[in-house]
């Protein structure tokens, strides 16, 4: 039974290790994490399968003429993303 089912709410590590968790599953790895006030964002590979998060957008930033592409979505309340 994990802690959501419980009744209890998350923690900010215990919803770190379970969007780590389900995006492995998906074939991504964690190449880094940011804790922020609210929440953790955590940058991975490009997955494989499908990432089970809520929604998944595409963002493109441009800097200095360097244009870049990321995906991101929201798993365990923990911001995903990964450069595509």
């Amino acid at each position: 039974m994990n802690m959501q089912s419980c009744g209890n709410k998350m923690n900010l590590f215990d919803s770190l290790n379970s969007a780590r968790r389900l995006t492995e599953l998906a074939g991504a790895v964690l190449e880094r994490s940011k804790r922020y006030p609210q929440r953790f964002a955590l940058k991975t590979t490009p997955p494989v399968g499908n990432v089970q998060g809520t929604g998944e957008i595409e963002i493109t930033i441009q800097t200095n003429g360097l244009r870049r592409r990321v995906k991101a979505t929201r798993i365990s309340g923990c911001t995903v993303y990964w450069e595509v």
